[in-house]
């Protein structure tokens, strides 16, 4: 997208990121004489063998309408379904949660690609170009995270709610705290299928209205970024460049490690669809539970916008104190949000 569409519209440098904390060494890069060029270069190139793929893809690229696609919608089975009245309805917020809970739930795979040391973790701790070069890293990252945690330097706030919910086509309708219901429209996947594969919507793991049952959707935000900014600055102003970028970086993995952690308790405790699972860290955070926590700008929900509708029902901003731009850019950056969908068979998918 940035390729095909931003990068052609704008006279200026645009550069799609991954994630959000790899921002800082690419501005480095670009604000450096001595490699602004050969990065810029290399970029343009790459972003006009992009336009020249998509190019020759969507010249063959075939799609159906979208009557056909709801017409091979995936079919839900009550049955199947395995629907659980949650232990909590409507809105809960968690404040203050102890960093070093978290701690457990970090990708260390993504620090190290943000810190750009590429690798499989954790083998990549013994690589013997790499491996000292990371495993000092590593440590350098657990010492500043005990600091963190006794000097209270991030604190870790969550809020989230449970709403009842049912379907219809590619929308999902969902009972507000004032006792309303409001529609979410996700698209559907419209490619043509073969072997009786669906083309899905998230729509489809919400029991439709015809089946006249009570079903949910969940949504999220969770915020590690307040405050960052200031500490950053701290560090910066007293010419500690390491640790400002040390700081950046845990705080987004500490947001997205309390997003996995927030998951776990709600499908354990507060929806408490999977009340007996007992999966491990590493289980987890390979994704091996009961239902999806898709985000709002995911190939299945790819509408940033999507995000106020997250924002107004859980009153994030006075909740959590993470905002929202009038781009739909969350502040502070070390914010995550999205949906819950329990379904068994939710899973991830392209439009």
């Amino acid at each position: 997208h940035t390729a095909v569409k931003i990068a052609k519209a704008y006279s200026g440098t645009v550069v799609h990121v991954k994630d959000a904390s790899l921002s800082a060494g690419i501005v480095s890069d670009l604000l450096n004489p001595a490699k602004k060029d050969c990065y810029y270069n290399k970029l343009y190139s790459e972003y006009e063998e992009l336009r020249i793929n998509y190019s020759r893809k969507t010249e063959n690229k075939k799609e159906i309408s979208e009557q056909e696609a709801l017409a091979n919608r995936f079919k839900f089975d009550v049955l199947h379904a395995e629907i659980v009245k949650p232990a909590i309805l409507g809105v809960k917020v968690l404040k203050n949660i102890p960093i070093k809970e978290l701690v457990p739930f970090i990708s260390w795979a993504y620090f190290f690609y943000q810190w750009q040391i590429k690798g499989v973790y954790p083998a990549l701790l013994n690589d013997h170009k790499k491996g000292k070069e990371a495993k000092q890293l590593l440590h350098n990252a657990h010492s500043f995270l005990d600091k963190i945690d006794t000097e209270k330097m991030i604190s870790a706030n969550a809020v989230f709610g449970i709403f009842k919910a049912y379907s219809d086509g590619n929308d999902v309708y969902y009972c507000t705290s004032e006792n309303k219901f409001e529609k979410i429209t996700f698209p559907r996947n419209h490619e043509p299928k073969k072997n009786g594969q669906p083309n899905f919507c998230l729509s489809d793991f919400i029991a439709p209205k015809e089946l006249k049952t009570n079903d949910y959707i969940g949504m999220f935000a969770v915020t590690t970024g307040i405050g960052v900014d200031k500490l950053e600055k701290k560090y910066k102003d007293a010419g500690d460049e390491y640790s400002a970028l040390m700081i950046r970086i845990l705080a987004d993995r500490l947001a997205e490690a309390l997003a996995e952690y927030l998951h776990k308790k709600v499908r354990r405790e507060f929806w408490a669809y999977s009340p007996d699972e007992k999966l491990n860290v590493e289980e987890i955070l390979k994704k091996k539970y009961s239902g999806i926590r898709p985000a709002p700008g995911y190939p299945c929900c790819p509408e940033h916008k999507l995000k106020a509708i997250i924002f107004k029902e859980l009153t994030v901003t006075k909740n959590i104190g993470a905002s929202l731009t009038e781009n739909y850019s969350m502040l502070p950056a070390a914010t995550v949000s999205g949906f819950y969908f329990a379904h068994p068979e939710a899973r991830y998918f392209g439009t």
